[in-house]
This record gives C-alpha cells, sequence and structure tokens, in this order.
C-alpha cells in the first residue's frame, strides 16, 4: 500500500487506529471536494422550505389544488441575508451561490479574521469555486465561548 485516501473532509475519527499510528504511508483527507453538492442540498432545502415544496408534493400526491397554504408567504431571496457558521469550502461555496442568487452574506468564523490575508483560503478547491479570497461576506464575526455545564460552570 503506497497511499491511503479517505472521503471524508477531516481525519480525526481514523488518528487512533493502529493501522494509522504507526505507519509512514500517507493518508489524505478530501477536504475541500464537498463544497459543490453540499452547497447545492442546503440551497435546495433553503428554496424547497421557502417555496413549500413539499407540502406541494404531498398536494399533488393526494390529487389535491391549494391555491393557499396557510399564511405563508414567500420571500424573494434577492437582498435577504445568510450567517455561515464556518467558512471552509462548504461555507465558501454556499456563499458563492447565495451570493449569485442575490444574497447578503455573513460568515461566521471561530479565530478572527481582520486582513485579507487572513481571510484567504490556502486549502483545496475546486478551480472556479469558494471564495478563495474571502471576499464575498460583507460582513465578519468570530469567537467562541467555553462549554457550560448544568450549573453554569466548566
Amino acid at each position: 500500500m503506497q497511499l491511503v485516501q479517505l472521503q471524508s473532509a477531516g481525519a480525526n475519527y481514523v488518528l487512533d487506529q493502529p493501522l494509522f499510528k504507526d505507519t509512514k504511508i500517507p493518508f489524505c483527507t478530501a477536504n475541500g471536494v464537498h463544497g459543490p453538492p453540499i452547497s447545492e442540498w442546503v440551497i435546495c432545502t433553503y428554496l424547497a422550505y421557502q417555496h413549500g415544496i413539499p407540502r406541494y408534493l404531498e398536494n399533488m400526491k393526494d390529487g389535491k389544488w391549494e391555491r393557499n397554504i396557510g399564511d405563508m408567504t414567500t420571500l424573494d431571496v434577492v437582498k435577504q441575508r445568510v450567517g455561515i457558521l464556518g467558512y471552509g469550502s462548504i461555507g465558501r461555496q454556499i456563499a458563492r451561490v447565495a451570493t449569485a442568487m442575490g444574497m447578503e452574506v455573513y460568515a461566521y468564523t471561530n479565530r478572527p479574521k481582520p486582513t485579507p490575508e487572513s481571510r484567504r483560503d490556502h486549502s483545496y478547491y475546486p478551480p472556479g469555486l469558494g471564495d478563495p479570497e474571502g471576499t464575498l461576506p460583507t460582513r465578519w464575526f468570530s469567537g467562541t465561548t467555553a462549554p457550560r455545564t448544568s450549573c453554569g460552570r466548566v
């Protein structure tokens, strides 16, 4: 064996396995390749919910046609704001698609990204996709909080 290729973006789940502890065989993650399909799923599920598609499909199966579906108001995505928690390869591709649809993007990361260089993505991304320069968000937020126990202390 010369190389182990994982299908996942991370490798934490295999690092403690005996096969990977004492080996000189390199292994690679699939970090960066999941942005396109996952972003499509995120945008698809958002639009399906926003436009009531599950209800329409259920009614279609039942042979019903409802002109009004309760108090549901469909908003156009243009000028809507989306917050993306985690701005890795998946978040960056979601930002690209959301921006193309006319949405405003806010990015949230664990660590501050105050400079243009700190906002760059130096990992793999499919050419022409994502946001390698980190220029799509109109605002950046960051920070973490310590985990709390039931009595409010760690």
